[in-house]
């Protein structure tokens, strides 16, 4: 029987593989503008790693930016004093509007201002108007289906909330409330005043 030679000890049959490697992902295909030559050029590079730089430069002011918006906001600086909701809003363009009395179906959840979670995403359906979750109905009123509403609520702010009540106990002030309108059954009875 015959042994066949072990080619992955000799070091010439390794320079003959890498170099053929490099031959067919460098020079052969020249005339696709999109082969691997074409693209490790000295100006193809050199403008790569400029736009690269530029990109970079303008993500980093975009997330200082909306640091510093995200920071005035929770401190309530952005509305000029202390105690005041702030909202921000995500609208869909087409859906059912909430109003009084009205039957929604929302997804919710609670944030600290580090943004760790306090009430997870819960499923909820609520009559606007009924008072079972007064910060959520009031700020479900006007809101198209499939929109969000971020509700940042400072440490100021008083609620007859049992869910902020609770929260408030285990020694978070401050909070950040995201409110996604899911469906909208409407009511025509108006057993409720909405403020």
């Amino acid at each position: 029987m015959h042994k066949l030679p072990n080619f992955s000890q000799n070091s010439w049959f390794k320079i003959v593989g890498i170099v053929a490697v490099l031959y067919f992902a460098l020079l052969s295909n020249k005339e696709n503008p999109n082969s691997l030559g074409n693209n490790l050029k000295k100006e193809n590079l050199r403008d790569g790693f400029s736009e690269v730089s530029k990109k970079t430069q303008e993500i980093y002011k975009n997330v200082k930016l909306a640091q510093e918006f995200n920071q005035r906001r929770l401190t309530g600086n952005e509305v000029g004093y202390k105690g005041v909701l702030v909202i921000d809003e995500f609208e869909s363009g087409s859906g059912k509007i909430a109003s009084c009395n009205d039957k929604v179906d929302i997804e919710f959840e609670i944030r600290d201002v580090t943004n760790k979670v306090l009430q997870p995403k819960t499923l909820m359906q609520l009559v606007i108007g009924q008072n079972f979750a007064p910060i959520i109905e009031k700020y479900v009123l006007q809101m198209r289906e499939s929109s969000i509403r971020i509700l940042n609520i400072p440490s100021s702010y008083v609620s007859k909330s049992e869910i902020l009540s609770n929260i408030r106990k285990q020694g978070y002030s401050q909070l950040v409330y995201r409110i996604e309108l899911k469906k909208v059954y409407k009511n025509n009875q108006s057993p409720y005043q909405c403020l």
